[in-house]
């Protein structure tokens, strides 16, 4: 029994279906005639990048990240850019480093 959904329609009659020419299993479903294979990497994808943005409100740089992610910089880049409290972070006086006294 599969227990994932149609990306189509949220069905769960799906069959198996054979094998694309990368070695993924294809699922057709049989109540709106889909077929596709299951991605389960998008969740994994997705909670990397939520990670991503909630280093980049630790102030960890873009490099940092992106070595203990494993992703590449640019990629990194842009989720900060998509990130709606990056703008905020800036603005906020309350939180804002100062420089050390120099002795």
């Amino acid at each position: 029994m599969i227990t994932q959904t149609c990306h189509r329609c949220g069905s769960t009659q799906l069959r198996k279906n054979g094998r694309t020419n990368t070695g993924h299993q294809t699922f057709h479903c049989t109540a709106c005639n889909f077929s596709s294979t299951l991605d389960t990497q998008t969740t994994v994808r997705a909670q990397r990048k939520d990670l991503a943005a909630q280093l980049h409100l630790e102030r960890l740089s873009q490099r940092a990240v992106a070595r203990t992610l494993k992703m590449s910089r640019r990629t990194v880049a842009r989720v900060w850019k998509k990130t709606p409290d990056s703008a905020d972070w800036d603005d906020d006086s309350a939180t804002a480093r100062t420089p050390r006294p120099r002795v």
